[in-house]
């Protein structure tokens, strides 16, 4: 049998330095708070455009449902967005297509149509600029008839309600130009552009705006594609002919700077058309149309800042960075190109023989790197030109360098990184059948690619691909939404297993292990840790485990880990606590600490704060009184400190356990009678020293037979008594190579 981690990696310690991975708090954008607090809340996920999201998705070792929702609404792509969280926990899904706005399910029980408001969108028209503002307030253009919709739920606490229209605001019929796209602003304006070269922002309440005229060339085409937004107030458009950065600042639009560039390329006819003519030949991917990609925004404060488009010159595009705030005072300049330009590199898949397609999908952003696809059309055919490369911001050269390309597959849509999962995704064609891929982000390899099928329901027209807290993965097609999740088979997301529980089941097993507790802030962070998690979490420390380096990763989190800002178990996400707490974000960065953990266990916890999606500390206070009466008496600092103390052995939350006390004597009616008779303290000590070798199952979570089933090394192993159980294997080996859990 294989094992990639030792069983002497759970036990004792030394010390050894290990390379630091990048702070999160130099990677994420900062948050919106008017934009929904959602995991996808406004198209390319953040005010940056970035497309790109801490959150896991669907991964190769997983069993993954694909499921369409026909929504019977139109034959355009429903591009989606999703809601902030009602009462009761769930999200929806919103979209717009050219004749309706509406909502759906996408849970675990349901994927369906919620309801839908009828609009009568021109039907050539495509409504991109869906978002959705804090308190779950739905923003929705009608570039035909110039106006934006402010949607919400009749019942704000019920997802199930209504939609209803709550306000619109239509463009002065003084300003020419068809809307497009939508921006909110970081103190809640909604900024709108026209197809003439005017810019908009409209107030919260819709009873106020501002609108400024950009100056155009005959035959320049503004504004195609969408915008992005920073902290500071700066707003990223491009045309045909130039980028510009306009300021928002006490409610007054102005222009910041623009530089002069040709997107469309030397050579291209410039003679005036239509705006309807150009916009269709720049969806059918025609070269010397549009206006290059949607400016994406690199860099946060104190980095190299810049802005990044793609052109469609010919015969290869170029992906162009500017300076998005002040130039450097050493930057000297490219030669022929205006001093904010930073970079002009020529993408190597792009416009083949000088006859491809215009550069149109946007970039997709992680921290200084940026990958960008070939593009095929709105409707593309079988034909593809496929490409995909990925280039790295050197900050030291200042240069923007190619990091790996690849023609292994044509991605047609928005890509989508999950830094949860190192991939890259999005969905693309292999002659007349569809895929959805994901590319390892370090080296460009495919590391999953899951067949979906043929016809509209997975042309995906462009669209992006969005995930939620549960893996779940969407896009639109040209039907409604694809739905691609991982089963329960394989799912084993939100499984904990403290390191404690783990060394009293190695001591059943007559495994000695030295163990010194540790605490912190009142936290045991012995029963806070959990060790298969943390080493698949982690693979550069278990590596350094099997060298010696280190004797456990107990050791290690418990040394430098907690403050590196790596997750010990499930129960805190560093990432998570520092978008939902910007403040602790910022004395970290003020070096008041180290990481987010380290707040959250020495203030956090007692202040009230939640460490991940997974534990709401209000929530578990008002289900257990009792604990509430003890916090509230002093007993604990807090409801977290109460449930990593007693309260997940005690069967507290059980859908977070890997053993579930409840579970267990329910299911085993001889144990419970032993527990009453004292022969045992609990259920657990029976487990154990017991209950894991004769294959009892310890939760709803773990099922023997099926995890034996589908490990059958591991079968093979149990078998021949080199191993007790699968449960065993899970815990010391199979949770730290990611082995799933085979529910049922």
């Amino acid at each position: 049998m294989t094992n990639t981690v030792n069983v002497s990696s759970m036990l004792d310690e030394s010390s050894s330095p290990m390379e630091e991975s990048p702070l999160i708090e130099e990677i994420l954008v900062p948050h919106n708070p008017s934009l929904a607090n959602s995991p996808w809340p406004i198209f390319h996920q953040n005010s940056y455009a970035q497309a790109s999201t801490t959150l896991r998705g669907i991964e190769a070792t997983d069993s993954i449902e694909v499921e369409v929702l026909r929504t019977d609404l139109s034959s355009t792509s429903p591009w989606t967005v999703l809601s902030e969280e009602y009462d009761n926990g769930e999200r929806v899904a919103w979209g717009a297509t050219t004749t309706h706005v509406f909502k759906a399910f996408y849970d675990e029980d349901n994927f369906e149509v919620i309801d839908s408001y009828r609009i009568d969108f021109n039907p050539f028209t495509v409504h991109w600029g869906l978002a959705i503002l804090a308190g779950n307030k739905v923003i929705v253009p009608d570039t035909e008839r110039r106006k934006y919709y402010l949607f919400s739920d009749a019942d704000p606490s019920d997802p199930n309600s209504k939609i209803v229209l709550e306000n619109e605001f239509e463009v002065p019929e003084a300003i020419p130009g068809n809307t497009a796209h939508t921006g909110v602003t970081y103190d809640g304006w909604i900024i709108f552009t026209t197809t003439e070269g005017y810019i908009g922002a409209i107030s919260p309440d819709f009873d106020d705006y501002d609108i400024i005229k950009l100056p155009q060339n005959p035959g320049e085409i503004n504004f195609r594609n969408d915008l992005s937004i920073d902290e500071e107030g700066g707003i990223y458009i491009v045309s045909t002919e130039r980028m510009r950065r306009i300021n928002w600042q006490d409610g007054e639009l102005s222009l910041g700077w623009e530089v002069p560039y040709n997107f469309r390329g030397k050579g291209c006819d410039i003679s005036p058309k239509s705006n309807f003519e150009e916009f269709q030949m720049f969806v059918q991917g025609e070269p010397c149309t549009g206006s290059g990609t949607t400016p994406t925004l690199m860099g946060i404060d104190g980095q190299d800042e810049l802005v990044l488009v793609a052109d469609s010159h010919s015969p290869s595009n170029n992906l162009i960075a500017f300076w998005r705030d002040e130039i450097p005072e050493d930057w000297e300049g490219l030669p022929g190109y205006d001093r904010r330009v930073a970079a002009v590199t020529p993408l190597p898949y792009s416009t083949p023989d000088g006859n491809g397609f215009t550069a149109e999908n946007s970039p997709t952003v992680w921290g200084y790197d940026v990958a960008i696809a070939q593009y095929n059309g709105f409707e593309p055919g079988p034909d593809l030109v496929p490409g995909v490369q990925k280039l790295a911001w050197n900050p030291e050269t200042r240069t923007l360098d190619v990091a790996w390309a690849t023609d292994a597959i044509n991605f047609n849509g928005v890509m989508t990184y999950s830094a949860g999962s190192n991939l890259l995704y999005s969905s693309g064609q292999k002659g007349d059948d569809y895929y959805f891929w994901g590319l390892n982000w370090d080296t460009g390899a495919v590391e999953l690619e899951v067949p979906l099928g043929q016809g509209d329901d997975f042309l995906d027209q462009g669209n992006q691909v969005t995930i939620d807290e549960d893996r779940t993965v969407l896009f639109a097609s040209a039907t409604g939404i694809v739905r691609l999740k991982p089963t329960a088979l394989s799912t084993q997301e939100g499984v904990f297993f403290s390191y404690e529980q783990a060394l009293e089941l190695l001591a059943a097993e007559k495994i000695d292990v030295s163990y010194t507790p540790v605490e912190v802030g009142g936290i045991n962070l012995g029963r806070f840790f959990d060790h298969g998690f943390y080493l698949n979490q982690n693979p550069d420390v278990a590596a350094a485990i099997d060298k010696g380096n280190w004797n456990s990763a107990f050791e290690h989190f418990t040394q430098i880990g907690w403050l590196e800002g790596r997750d010990g178990s499930i129960l805190f996400n560093e990432i998570e606590y520092l978008i939902e707490n910007p403040d602790v974000a910022e004395v970290i960065e003020a070096g008041d600490f180290s990481s987010g953990f380290q707040h959250f266990v020495l203030v956090g916890h007692i202040e009230g704060r939640n460490p991940s999606r997974y534990f709401n500390q209000a929530a578990y206070l008002l289900n257990n009184p009792d604990v509430n009466d003890a916090v509230q008496s002093g007993g604990f600092g807090s409801g977290f400190e109460h449930y990593v103390e007693f309260g997940a052995k005690e069967g507290y939350q059980p859908e977070l356990s890997l053993y579930q006390e409840d579970f267990y004597l329910a299911e085993n009616a001889d144990v419970l009678e032993a527990v009453r008779a004292n022969v045992f303290t609990d259920g657990f000590e029976h487990f154990v020293i017991f209950g894991a070798s004769e294959g009892r199952q310890p939760s709803s979570l773990y099922n023997e037979s099926n995890y034996l089933a589908a490990n059958p090394d591991v079968s093979n192993a149990v078998a021949n008594g080199d191993m007790s159980s699968g449960f065993l294997h899970y815990v010391t080996f199979g949770a730290a190579e990611g082995r799933l859990l085979a529910i049922s």
